[in-house]
């Protein structure tokens, strides 16, 4: 059995809001880290000044 791989992700808290609210659904990357089928992308959400927020996304796992 392979081990989940996690890529953690900034993500602007006002990006986070967007997908909270429904209105950010998808969004086109770079393929820069290897990205495959199953892998999950965890969000470090970051003010615009690149602090850590405490928002309800920060640390949620999404496929």
């Amino acid at each position: 059995m392979v081990d989940d791989v996690i890529h953690r992700l900034k993500i602007l808290d006002i990006f986070a809001d967007d997908i909270l609210e429904g209105n950010k659904t998808f969004e086109l990357r770079y393929n820069d880290r290897n990205y495959q089928k199953d892998d999950f992308i965890k969000f470090v959400v970051v003010d615009r000044e690149g602090h850590i927020s405490r928002h309800p996304l920060a640390g949620s796992c999404s496929r």
